[in-house]
């Protein structure tokens, strides 16, 4: 193996190590040590720096801080008023995305392959924001059969090669919650949204997809100032 495949690797390994972190982090009572092994570190200071240097905080201060603590906290306490989901009218939208298979919390690996498609096709020129679109949730669905597109929205209707697929997304009725902070703690935010609003909230839910719109990217971003829309669609 040439030594740029193995830093490409390595690199990949330490993304996905970093990610698993902080998902643990923010959703589970581990210790940081149990943390840190199980994201691969050989220690607890390793692991510090690195937390620290990708979300600006160290690996305490991020379980403690952020949206995602204040979230769970509303979802312990089945409060429906902590946190604003606005209805909206949202406007079908030309889309291009790109199927991942697996973990949520992986499909940044598949939006580097979409950016790199649409790059290839000469098609970025028509590219107006990333987002990611949802059919399944990831409780109750095995981990092998969840299903879920990286996408981008365009300025035009395009007609992309596979495995590039178009579409229109939007369209009708959504609650629209926004969440501040590193995608990593974004789940409790879809568990407050449809565990705690929407049952109290009068509304059902359509049958479409959640989508879940970047208003700014980690490309000139700080995580810890990431806003992301969780649009849930409703019936009218």
């Amino acid at each position: 193996m040439a030594d740029s495949d193995i830093q490409a690797r390595q690199s990949y390994l330490d993304r996905i190590g970093r990610v698993r972190a902080a998902d643990d982090l923010a959703h589970s009572s581990r210790s940081l040590a149990a943390i840190a092994a199980r994201a691969g570190y050989t220690s607890q200071s390793s692991f510090t720096r690195a937390l620290t240097a990708a979300h600006g905080m160290a690996p305490a201060t991020f379980r403690q801080a952020g949206m995602h603590a204040s979230l769970q906290q509303a979802i312990r306490e089945d409060n429906a008023m902590a946190f604003n989901a606005d209805i909206r009218r949202l406007q079908a939208r030309p889309a291009v995305g790109l199927l991942h298979k697996g973990a949520f919390t992986e499909i940044g690996e598949t939006f580097e392959r979409l950016f790199s498609l649409l790059g290839a096709y000469g098609l970025m020129q028509h590219v107006r924001g990333p987002f990611g679109r949802y059919r399944d949730g990831p409780d109750g669905v095995p981990l092998e059969d969840l299903r879920l597109h990286a996408c981008a929205f365009t300025d035009v209707p395009v007609t992309p090669p596979a495995p590039l697929e178009a579409f229109m997304a939007g369209g009708g009725t959504y609650a629209v919650q926004t969440y501040t902070g590193p995608y990593a703690g974004i789940k409790p935010a879809y568990d407050w949204l449809f565990g705690v609003w929407l049952p109290g909230s009068g509304r059902e839910p359509r049958d479409d997809h959640v989508l879940e719109i970047n208003l700014n990217t980690p490309i000139d971003t700080a995580p810890a100032d990431l806003l992301t829309e969780i649009c849930l669609p409703l019936e009218d």
